[in-house]
């Protein structure tokens, strides 16, 4: 298992923030501080070192579940693909393919403890997701934090789903009501550049806005679901993109389209839950 350079600086920048940096919410317990302006991410006395503290209060990303969502990729002529390869090198290919290693779903699994990243990140924070793209057996670590306040979510960045680092990420806060809105930034290296989308020099910093814009009964590939429905937006020096999310206060994100920095989207549905408990 390879933990991409590029995941661990970003990881090493949210944990130095959340550790340096209190918020001034009056709302604020004293048990949250807030990361990259804007995330609430639990903190513990010294004195609980359970590497599961962060999964105690999860009711979505228990661990042990696994989220398949089905994707889809338009470019901006309207054209459908999937993709073929990894990491190493990856192409695009039409939607009607027939090949077997052509990469139609992802597979997120939620891990126990903080291992390996605590041995790196003696900070780390978040509960650990592995990210598998079928049939690719090769897999990546990034995280999801979950609690009261909010529920902030890595997408995925393997291959083709690189592409998403310069969306809004799926992610929803507290009070969950129509209504409701907020901000966040996070600064982009330039490894997420890609020719074949935008590519660029040095950092770009990206400003987000979300709202809740409904809340609404949803025809889901789970059956029908209560859902909350997100709009979010991001814009920098390269441009805009946007996220139109449906969040279930079950299954978590359950809905996700997506329109890239060059005009492209992407849309993800989670097509299975899949619990230790029902295998």
């Amino acid at each position: 298992m390879r933990i991409p350079v590029y995941i661990l600086i970003f990881i090493v920048l949210v944990a130095a923030s959340c550790k340096n940096s209190e918020s001034s919410n009056d709302n604020n317990s004293g048990d949250y501080s807030v990361i990259e302006e804007g995330i609430f991410v639990e903190k513990f006395d010294s004195s609980i070192t359970d590497e599961n503290r962060y999964n105690f209060d999860n009711k979505i990303f228990k661990v042990g579940r696994k989220f398949i969502y089905d994707y889809l990729y338009q470019d901006k002529d309207g054209q459908e693909f999937y993709f073929e390869g990894g990491r190493d090198g990856w192409n695009f290919v039409p939607k009607n393919t027939d090949r077997y290693y052509v990469v139609k779903s992802i597979e997120i699994e939620v891990m126990s403890g903080l291992k390996p990243m605590i041995d790196q990140i003696p900070e780390y924070n978040q509960t650990l997701l592995k990210f598998v793209c079928p049939p690719n057996t090769d897999y990546t670590i990034s995280g999801v934090v979950e609690n009261y306040r909010n529920v902030w979510m890595h997408p995925p960045r393997e291959a083709l789903f690189k592409i998403l680092e310069l969306n809004p990420f799926p992610f929803i806060q507290e009070p969950y009501e129509v209504g409701k809105s907020w901000d966040w930034e996070l600064e982009i290296s330039n490894e997420w550049g890609d020719p074949r989308w935008m590519s660029w020099e040095g950092v770009i910093k990206n400003i987000y806005q979300y709202e809740i814009t409904d809340k609404r009964m949803m025809q889901t590939k789970l059956g029908e679901l209560e859902c909350f429905i997100i709009e979010a937006s991001a814009k920098n020096e390269l441009g805009k993109t946007s996220l139109n999310a449906a969040f279930n206060e079950e299954y978590g994100f359950v809905d996700m389209d997506f329109t890239n920095i060059d005009g492209s989207k992407m849309k993800m549905e989670l097509a299975e839950l899949i619990s230790p408990e029902n295998q």
